[in-house]
C-alpha cells in the first residue's frame, strides 16, 4: 500500500510504479537468499527490536488519533496494544500526561535505541521523565 500526495498524478504510472516494481523485485530476491537463524541470541535480538518497534509505534503512529476519534479511546487502546503493537504496554494516564507504568504490572515501560554499532540499548524512563509528546501528540 502506498500513501502520498502528488501534485502531478500522471507520474504515478511512469515513475512510482517502476520504482515500486524494482524495489519489490529486489526484496523478493533477498528473501529467496535469506537463511533462517535459530540461535537463541539472534532470536532474542529480534524480540528486543520488535518490542522496541511496537513501543515506539504505539506511541507515535498517527493512526492512533484517528482510531481514538472514530472508535473511542478504550477501543483504540485495546486495538493498538493488543493487536497492532502487541509487545507494547498500555500506558496509564494521569494529570494529562502518561505514566510509564501499566495499571496491571507496575513495571517501567522500556524504550530502546540503537547505538552506533546497531546494537539495541534499553532506555528505562520514570513516570515523570516522559515528555508530553510520548502520549501520541506532537
Amino acid at each position: 500500500m502506498l500513501f502520498g500526495r502528488f501534485s502531478d498524478e500522471s507520474k504515478l504510472q511512469s515513475v512510482v510504479q517502476p520504482a515500486f516494481t524494482e524495489y519489490l523485485k529486489e526484496y523478493l530476491q533477498l528473501m529467496d537468499k535469506a537463511e533462517p537463524n535459530y540461535s537463541p541470541e539472534a532470536m532474542e535480538l529480534v524480540k528486543q527490536r520488535h518490542t522496541a518497534y511496537d513501543i515506539y509505534s504505539a506511541l507515535k503512529d498517527p493512526a492512533v488519533g484517528l482510531f481514538n476519534t472514530y472508535f473511542g479511546k478504550e477501543w483504540s487502546d485495546d486495538f493498538v496494544h493488543n493487536f497492532l503493537f502487541s509487545l507494547s504496554q498500555k500506558p496509564t494516564h494521569n494529570d494529562g500526561g502518561v505514566s510509564s507504568t501499566t495499571a496491571k504490572e507496575e513495571k517501567p515501560v522500556h524504550s530502546f535505541r540503537f547505538d552506533a554499532n546497531g546494537s539495541i540499548q534499553p532506555i528505562i524512563s520514570s513516570p515523570t521523565s516522559f515528555p508530553k509528546d510520548h502520549h501520541g501528540s506532537n
